[in-house]
């Protein structure tokens, strides 16, 4: 074991709540799967009875509940009617639209992975449904970056749905988890820039300038839908520009920074309107095959959560 609770990453009240439960050094399942689940990953476990499985979920999953409302509580005096004008052109990305574990910069402009072990994504705050648009992102840092585009709603983990167009620092560009060789690889230093057109439903990339071609088709049951600029990280640092200042390389013929783009061939998305749940919608749903299971873990999260 790697020592008591207080080594796990568990915030103070939980930490409190295991003393009064009289927990001294958490348990095998619990050792292995309370940090893990807290760093976003999926766990499955097997254990005997008795050997702590029950807290071994129940305390992450309170944490992250409880680290969910916090984010919750920050937007909830946004009054409802609140819109962002696109002629305004303020884009930048969206801290409503991100992975909990992905850290934004104070102008939004720069995100950075607070895990090496995990992807985690971000969506900017425009969205593109018609015209040629490009925004370029300068790649930081020795972790592995993915860049592209995806609808509102697909998943961060950018190119793993069918939604969803990445490129990554592997030189693989990736949809509906499909994973292929394109490109090159791109590492701390490079700049990388984003290619979407809607007239010819493509996507591309360039390197440092350097035209890479065309990295997808976008299937014809997309047109008309809103693409937005999507970056995912593994421990790595991003700078994205979209147009307010200017390029650090020529973009091909045709194409035009999101900042400047026509308003009518953007969507910008109402702060409120993702990512906040309504009161009524479950923080976190705990399936049990039987009445007595439930209870016990009912209980284990009244006692766990008192504080």
């Amino acid at each position: 074991m790697s020592g008591g609770f207080d080594s796990l990453g568990l915030m103070p009240e939980l930490i409190h709540a295991t003393d009064d439960l009289c927990w001294n050094l958490p348990t095998d399942v619990q050792d292995e799967a309370i940090p893990l689940i807290l760093g976003g990953g999926d766990v499955m476990a097997a254990a005997q009875t008795g050997s702590g499985k029950t807290a071994a979920f129940c305390l992450p999953i309170i944490q992250s509940v409880h680290e969910r409302l916090i984010e919750r509580s920050k937007i909830s005096n946004i009054n409802q009617e609140q819109t962002i004008d696109n002629n305004e052109n303020n884009i930048h990305l969206n801290d409503n639209d991100r992975d909990i574990f992905l850290n934004l910069s104070n102008n939004k402009l720069e995100c950075a992975a607070s895990n090496d072990k995990l992807w985690v994504g971000v969506r900017a705050t425009h969205g593109v449904r018609s015209g040629k648009y490009a925004y370029e992102c300068a790649v930081k840092g020795s972790g592995i970056c993915r860049l592209g585009w995806s609808t509102q709603g697909s998943s961060l983990e950018l190119g793993r749905d069918s939604n969803g167009f990445g490129y990554g620092g592997t030189g693989m560009k990736s949809n509906s988890n499909n994973f292929q060789n394109y490109g090159e690889k791109f590492v701390d230093g490079d700049v990388i820039t984003a290619l979407l057109d809607w007239n010819e439903l493509t996507i591309s990339y360039s390197k440092n300038g350097k035209y890479l071609g065309v990295a997808f088709t976008i299937p014809s049951l997309l047109k008309g839908s809103v693409l937005y600029p999507t970056i995912a990280l593994k421990g790595a640092i991003a700078s994205v520009n979209f147009g307010i200042n200017v390029f650090t390389h020529t973009l091909p013929t045709g194409y035009t920074d999101i900042f400047h783009a026509i308003e009518s061939d953007i969507v910008t998305i109402n702060k409120i309107e993702h990512k906040v749940d309504s009161q009524r919608n479950p923080s976190a749903v705990i399936l049990l095959p039987s009445r007595d299971l439930a209870e016990q873990v009912y209980q284990a999260l009244n006692d766990m959560s008192k504080y």
